[in-house]
């Protein structure tokens, strides 16, 4: 098991499989503001307008493209492919050095950023190293060095780096030949007059914002680039900054730029401190025509040229909302739907479309749930079409199928979500066993009490109207949010396990995470628990798991260690021993051992996640489970 993996696979949200596809329609310029729509056919149905025959598409040309789930993806495997359209080239091991950095494909190359600790040569702190990584050969070249990494672009025949060195002015650029890695000499005096303040509005290629568009793509494409100095927008040609015109009044706060060319600016906004309330919108700078492209913007996949894709927020039951992938043309002011996602009980954790996503060209991949399993996708005419690598079966297929509860708790006042809870439960076979239909009522019934019961929403509630703005409601800060899925189910000896996971959130920087791991006996239908089938007393119990998370901390270097409140190993034992309990014993049960989970700030801080020791039953005597 992968300690900060399945840390981060539960502070995620919102996963994904297909729905509609779509045809497209052109905005109508109208001078007022007017809110894009787009026409969609569903599957099962006809369009109910007429359409003109679709001229025959010539063939799509695919480029060869990386895809690689990311670490935070539950049991996510250390393998990265290169396909081109269905067809996959290759399938390679994930070096340990580019586990956790976004790529960047180019021929035979994956070009990423590392970090560094060392001194730049005037004693400033460094943070990256451009790095190039031969998944063909296995290795790896170091490129240049920078205090602040940027972006990458394959542009003009050269791979170009934009980095940001405050000693050496805020911006410059690298260029490498992209077969030879020769650093090449970069005449380009772009940058010279750019004010040593001023930030670049990097304009997105792909989801990890790491791959967007140079500075000589964009200059080519509008003869300028967007630059913020001050807060303030402005074009820069690589001589004069010009003041960029305001944006209308309905759009005047907190804007973020995904695409422009000379007639046009896409851009998202929202109003003060309402992050969840994003719109998206187009202004043509000649007739000041501004059109809302989505109301429910959500995030952005990437862009090729002058389209742009993105996600709108989902519709349904709070966990299992659909995600709606678009795309939208600025030259031709039009938005089609590419496909929509829609999560169903079991599907595993949850996630965002656009961080499963990868976009290359203007074709589209996803990592999403099919009726088995979780793999990759291409999305063709509104459907996927599955790759069959990096699969990964439900962990309950073999025992029957995964429902869910759906519980939302509004404002008496405003209206606005003030406690939303989503818990899955399992619904067993009859195969499974004589007491398989007492324990799927069980279930559901445990369910309902996790949604209905177990909440903190009191600290939320509004006394009049007037408090729901200071109360944040309508906002993802202002209300308490508790999620469970279920991760796996199996059975040990007589026994069923139910493995799951969850997250909850009250405000803050951040949620907590929780799993738990509970027993069934399959013959009585009762519930069982570590004290139990454990053959010792509690102290024996205590002093078991206090001395193997002991062997766990000194099995690590003093620089890998995940441990970091206790100074030794005699302080851990110790700390461990004071925790554990028959009452309070976090776990996961597996074949042959059972994991300790010691959930974040109990043994190290948030980010180090669950801490996990293993401990066979051998160790612990236990035999009921073999």
């Amino acid at each position: 098991m992968k300690k900060l993996q399945k840390f981060l696979a539960v502070s995620m949200a919102a996963i994904l499989t297909f729905g509609l596809c779509a045809c497209e329609k052109p905005v109508e310029s109208a001078g007022s503001a007017s809110t894009l729509e787009e026409t969609s056919v569903s599957a099962s149905t006809e369009a109910s307008v007429e359409t003109p025959a679709p001229e025959a598409e010539a063939e799509t040309e695919y480029l060869p493209t990386l895809l690689k789930r990311s670490y935070y993806y539950p049991d996510a495997s250390n393998k990265f492919f290169i396909v081109k359209g269905t067809e996959v080239l290759g399938e390679y091991d994930v070096p340990e050095i580019m586990m956790y950095n976004s790529w960047f494909l180019n021929g035979d190359y994956i070009f990423f950023q590392d970090s560094y600790d060392g001194e730049l040569a005037d004693g400033d702190l460094n943070s990256c190293v451009y790095k190039a990584y031969n998944y063909k050969t296995g290795e790896t070249k170091d490129l240049v060095t920078v205090q602040w990494g940027g972006f990458i672009d394959f542009y003009d025949g050269k791979i170009i780096l934009t980095a940001a060195n405050w000693y050496a002015g805020q911006y410059r650029e690298y260029w490498f030949d992209p077969e030879t890695l020769e650093e090449l000499e970069c005449t380009d005096t772009f940058w010279d007059n750019l004010p040593y303040d001023a930030v670049i509005e990097r304009i997105p290629m792909d989801n990890t914002y790491f791959n967007a568009k140079c500075a000589e793509r964009m200059v080519d494409e509008t003869g300028y680039i967007k630059v913020k100095v001050e807060g303030e927008y402005y074009n820069y040609d690589g001589k004069t900054l010009n003041r960029f015109t305001e944006f209308p009044a309905e759009d005047s706060e907190n804007q973020d730029i995904l695409n422009y060319d000379g007639e046009h600016i896409l851009y998202t906004c929202y109003e003060g401190g309402n992050y969840d309330d994003r719109r998206l919108v187009c202004i043509n700078l000649n007739t000041n025509d501004r059109q809302v492209v989505s109301e429910t913007y959500n995030t952005c996949i990437g862009t090729q040229g002058s389209v742009t894709y993105f996600t709108e927020e989902g519709e349904g039951l709070y966990g299992q909302e659909s995600t709606t992938i678009y795309s939208y043309d600025i030259d031709k002011s039009m938005k089609q739907k590419v496909v929509t996602l829609t999560k169903k009980p079991g599907d595993g954790n949850t996630y965002y479309a656009s961080s499963v996503t990868v976009l290359n060209g203007d074709t589209l991949y996803t990592y999403s749930a099919l009726d088995t399993d979780l793999e990759w996708s291409l999305i063709k005419d509104g459907k996927l079409v599955p790759l069959g690598i990096d699969k990964q079966e439900f962990g309950w297929i073999k025992y029957g199928h995964i429902d869910a509860v759906s519980y939302t708790e509004l404002c008496e006042f405003c209206g606005n979500p003030i406690y939303q809870c989503y818990a899955e439960y399992p619904v067993l076979d009859a195969s499974v066993g004589p007491k398989a239909a007492e324990l799927n009522k069980l279930f559901e019934e445990r369910a309902k009490t996790y949604a209905e019961e177990e909440h903190e929403a009191d600290g939320y509630k509004s006394t009049s109207a007037e408090d729901c703005e200071d109360m944040g409601h309508g906002q993802y800060y202002g209300k308490v949010t508790f999620d469970r899925t279920i991760r796996e189910l199996k059975t040990l000896g007589n026994y069923l396990v139910v493995n799951s996971d969850g997250y909850w959130y009250g405000g803050g920087a951040h949620g907590m995470p929780y799993m738990d791991s509970n027993l069934y006996d399959l013959t009585t239908g009762v519930q069982v628990t570590i004290k139990d089938i454990f053959p010792g007393t509690e102290e024996d119990l205590k002093r078991i798991v206090a001395e193997k998370t002991k062997e766990d901390f000194l099995s690590y270097s003093e620089e890998d260690r995940p441990y970091a409140w206790d100074e030794d190993a005699d302080a851990v034992y110790q700390h461990a021993y004071e925790y554990i309990s028959f009452a309070n014993f976090p776990v996961t049960y597996d074949e042959g051992k059972l994991w300790i989970e010691y959930p974040p700030y109990e043994m190290s801080s948030y980010a180090a996640g669950f801490i996990e020791v293993p401990i066979s039953y051998e160790d612990l005597g236990i035999t009921a489970l073999e």
